[in-house]
């Protein structure tokens, strides 16, 4: 149990000094423009522009903060599995959409310093069971975790 802990104090340790937490939002605030024919108006109408408020960004970033403890207990059922070693170290980069409703869809690990399927498979996996605030438009997202053991 001594070890857990340990490994656990070392990811979050790590993670706090930089080895993870970046993330990216990829948002579209430039208006849409769609052109309509109608009997009566042939003009051009633009659509309203839905922004997400920084407020909501700022509460997601601090979310994901806050599950790297979380996510950092996925190295230890890898090094378990025999699918890590104590050595291997390093980021990995998840992507995925924040749908409306708050929850996340089409997540997949993109950049992985770390090869490990049964780590991949955990972050993805608890990622996909939070509960993200609602949003008024889909939101595609990215965030690197770190992972060490020391």
């Amino acid at each position: 149990m001594a070890k857990w802990v340990t490994m656990v104090s070392v990811c979050v340790l790590a993670t706090a000094l930089g080895c993870g937490g970046d993330s990216k939002k990829e948002t579209d605030t430039t208006p849409t423009t769609t052109t309509t024919t109608g009997d009566d108006d042939d003009s051009e109408k633009t659509e309203p522009v839905v922004e997400i408020s920084e407020d909501k960004l700022t509460e997601i970033d601090a979310m994901l903060k806050r599950k790297r403890d979380s996510v950092s207990r996925c190295f230890g059922e890898a090094l378990k599995a025999n699918d890590v070693t104590k050595k291997d170290r390093g980021t990995i980069v998840v992507h995925w959409t924040i749908g409306t409703d708050g929850k996340a869809k089409d997540s997949r690990v993109g950049e992985a310093r770390i090869k490990s399927k049964v780590l991949h498979n955990c972050v993805l996996e608890k990622l996909n069971r939070w509960q993200f605030p609602t949003l008024p438009k889909e939101l595609k997202y990215s965030y690197s975790f770190g992972f060490a053991y020391f």
